[in-house]
C-alpha cells in the first residue's frame, strides 16, 4: 500500500491556484485510490485547500504511479507531499 503525506505549504513552489478544475481533478483519484465515501475525500481536500496536514492511504492505488498523479496535482498548489510504501499489519 502507499502512504501520500502532505507535510508543508511552499507558496513559491506552486504554480497554479485552486481552480474548479484542480479542485474536481484532485477528488476524483483520491476517491478512487484511496476508496473513502464521497463525504469524506470532499473534507480530506477542503483540509487540504486550508493547508492542513493530511495523509491518504493509497488502498486502491496500483502502483506507484498513481501516487505520482495525486502529487503532481498537489504539488501544483505548493503542497510539500512524502511518498511511502508501507504495509499493513495482518489481522491477528
Amino acid at each position: 500500500m502507499i502512504r501520500l503525506r502532505v507535510v508543508g505549504w511552499d507558496a513559491g513552489r506552486a504554480w497554479t491556484d485552486w481552480s474548479e478544475c484542480v479542485h474536481k481533478n484532485l477528488e476524483r483519484p483520491i476517491a478512487r485510490y484511496t476508496g473513502q465515501p464521497r463525504r469524506e475525500v470532499k473534507r480530506l481536500v477542503q483540509l487540504i485547500r486550508s493547508r492542513q496536514p493530511v495523509e491518504l492511504l493509497l488502498v486502491n492505488a496500483p502502483d506507484r504511479i498513481a501516487a505520482d498523479s495525486i502529487s503532481q496535482f498537489l504539488e501544483a498548489v505548493g503542497a510539500i507531499v512524502q511518498i511511502e510504501d508501507v504495509e499493513l499489519a495482518p489481522d491477528p
